[in-house]
């Protein structure tokens, strides 16, 4: 028993993080802005937001949904600013999906020459749920934005029904959670990883 169980080692590593901030974003027409600056920034992101709507709550009515293409905000809790007037959505009011990891490790030891040589073997498991983990829901709110900007000065039937349609299709496909936070081999929330080992000690 002590040959076959002696010099086991087991360890682990829990990782637990609250989800990573989410920002609401607008790109909106230069004619709509009190300074008439609507620059985007280097990456292209619009640097504006949209108004709340009092008495929405920000979660989805069916619950915030914590898989692929899952909803996780409600698109019903934002509307476009009135004319010259800015945002009052604070930056980076919501949190995206959580991440939590558990890995596991453990490794043999075992003799080969008595004082002068041993071997270990290694076998170490990350993400051992195979937990998915997943990255920032969408979040440029503009698609919706511009249809509603659009409808407030319509008369045309067709063109209202239009603008309404772009707003449920934009609604259906806002803040849903389209990638996972880590699309490399290595690193915290990656698919289950298995590796081995093998070492010589002298």
């Amino acid at each position: 028993m002590g040959a076959l169980l002696g010099g086991i080692s087991l360890n682990s590593i829990y990782t637990f993080r609250s989800g990573l901030p989410v920002n609401i974003v607008l790109d909106r027409p230069a004619s709509e802005i009190l300074d008439g600056n609507n620059t985007d920034h280097s990456a292209g992101s619009p640097n504006l937001r949209p108004d709340l709507v009092p008495g929405v709550s920000l979660t989805p009515p069916e619950g915030r949904s914590n898989k692929l293409g899952g909803r996780w905000i409600n698109p019903a809790a934002f509307a476009v600013p009135a004319h010259f007037t800015w945002g009052n959505a604070p930056r980076n009011l919501l949190r995206g999906p959580a991440l939590w990891q558990a890995d596991l490790g453990t490794a043999k030891r075992f003799p080969i020459l008595k004082d002068r040589l041993s071997g270990q073997f290694r076998a170490e498991i990350f993400n051992i749920f195979n937990r998915s983990q997943y990255g920032l829901a969408a979040s440029n709110f503009t698609t919706i934005g511009n249809a509603q900007l659009d409808l407030k000065t319509q008369t045309d039937p067709s063109k209202i029904a239009a603008d309404n349609s772009a707003i449920a299709a934009a609604s259906a496909t806002f803040s849903q959670t389209s990638a996972v936070v880590n699309t490399g081999a290595t690193g915290g929330g990656t698919p289950r990883r298995i590796q081995f080992g093998l070492r010589f000690e002298f």
